[in-house]
């Protein structure tokens, strides 16, 4: 599993202003309680100086004398503690009121823990994925929780028994797809004409994946290729930049693949993304409306090998969804 960096930057940054607003509402607290009860202040500095009391004995007494005096100061500290939890409740406040503590215990407030991300930072890193999705599609993104079967089944619509039955196991094996991702290297290639609900599907298990601890990005196949126009021709190092968090994203949707404006360069761009996350054994979705013999045209017989044998398959056919009243917005 990775991270993306940018995303990761935009997380840490709110792990620290969220440590921040913390020492600054502790700052605000014990300045106002120490108006309000003079003796909440003499307890605070006298627990500060324990450390400097320690160290203060280590010069000079003898190891057994240390070990008294730190035992001395350790249950003195533990007094005072005792007795401002009281003097607070006393007053109205909660016991923890002035806690100085780390807001995780796990990993005092670093964010790591044994060498990994922290779930306090991973939660907020996970909340920035699902950000940068809602913003790729212009949404907020679908989720299976929430997903509106009945608008992707068009009960009443598909007047055809099999035609409903066969959308309930082309979502069932679109949420089997997304259950196994962080198992699977296999890439998923959802069909079918505009409006059958691809993206909708597509950003469901983007979605999923980021529940998984997985990094997810969602690129447009016409936004995609004029990156890797503007990298190969002008020698855009911000392209390449982008470029690289689509590449090596854990799990990467390339949207509406068969609508970009052709290019020079089109064809081998998309055969070598489709190679270079192969090889890493990373799962690609691809969402398009063209048939297996319009890709073949469009991007190589050898592109149409890989998608075939790399790639679960979901051929989506049924009304175009955005036309039925009061369904899920695709």
């Amino acid at each position: 599993m990775s991270e993306d960096a940018r995303v990761m930057a935009r997380a840490v940054e709110r792990y620290n202003n969220r440590a921040r607003a913390r020492r600054e509402e502790l700052a605000r607290r014990t300045e106002k309680l120490s108006e309000e009860l003079p003796r909440i202040d003499e307890i605070t500095r006298e627990m500060q100086m324990t450390g400097l009391s320690i160290a203060r004995a280590a010069l000079n007494l003898d190891t057994s004398a240390v070990e008294r005096r730190v035992k001395e100061i350790g249950e003195r500290n533990l007094a005072l503690q005792k007795e401002r939890e009281t003097l607070l409740i006393s007053h109205g406040y909660p016991g923890d009121y002035l806690y100085a503590g780390p807001a995780c215990k796990v990993c005092d407030d670093t964010g790591f823990h044994d060498g990994n991300l922290c779930d306090c930072l991973s939660e907020l890193y996970r909340e920035e994925l699902a950000e940068e999705l809602r913003v790729s599609v212009g949404g907020t993104p679908a989720t299976f929780a929430g997903y509106n079967e009945e608008g992707f089944i068009v009960t009443g619509v598909d007047e055809n028994e099999m035609s409903r039955r066969e959308r309930r196991e082309q979502l069932q094996r679109v949420k089997d797809y997304a259950a196994r991702l962080s198992l699977s290297r296999r890439g998923l290639l959802l069909m079918g004409d505009a409006g059958c609900g691809k993206t909708t599907l597509a950003v469901c298990v983007a979605s999923e994946a980021v529940c998984q601890g997985l990094t997810a990005l969602y690129i447009s196949a016409g936004r995609y290729f004029d990156l890797c126009e503007e990298e190969r021709f002008r020698g855009s190092e911000a392209a390449s930049e982008e470029l690289s968090r689509y590449r090596s994203c854990d799990v990467l949707i390339l949207d509406d693949l068969g609508t970009e404006a052709p290019g020079n360069m089109t064809a081998a761009a998309f055969f070598g993304l489709l190679n270079a996350r192969e090889i890493a054994g990373l799962p690609t979705i691809l969402c398009t409306g063209l048939t297996y013999k319009q890709m073949e045209q469009k991007y190589s017989a050898a592109a149409v090998s890989r998608i075939e044998n790399g790639f679960e398959v979901i051929e989506l056919r049924g009304e175009d969804l955005r036309r039925v009243k009061n369904t899920f917005l695709l």
